[in-house]
């Protein structure tokens, strides 16, 4: 075998295996399917610890005693996406900006829905 064809022969073997390297890594490199939506849709309540002791909530009731947790706000409208790790709650008239992401370790209970349990059931058998 000439030198020349040596050499072309090298050199394909050192490409190939390049690119199957380079494969290889580029394959191994995989993304998860990351977190699963649960459920989206408006939120009545919700409530989640604060990470000070304390807890937090919102509420779309009107009356500042239905707010739940220690702190919060009443009269919230939000829309939530439960997701196998966390949930996030983009409030209504802030269209735009970043979703208040809470980790689900942190969640005290939620409520989905556009009013008070008894009321869907109501609206529900309409």
């Amino acid at each position: 075998m000439s030198q020349s064809r040596l050499m072309i022969l090298v050199l394909a073997m050192l490409v190939a295996f390049v690119l199957a390297l380079f494969g290889g890594i580029a394959g191994g490199a995989t993304v998860g399917a990351g977190p699963t939506l649960i459920r989206d849709g408006w939120v009545w309540f919700a409530e989640w610890e604060d990470g000070r002791g304390g807890t937090r909530g919102i509420t779309r009731a009107a009356s500042p005693e239905a707010i739940p947790g220690d702190t919060g706000r009443a009269n919230v409208k939000a829309w939530g996406r439960m997701f196998t790790s966390h949930i996030e709650l983009t409030y209504e008239g802030r269209r735009g900006f970043d979703a208040h992401v809470i980790p689900m370790e942190r969640i005290v209970s939620v409520q989905f829905g556009i009013g008070p349990p008894d009321e869907q059931r109501r609206e529900g058998a309409d």
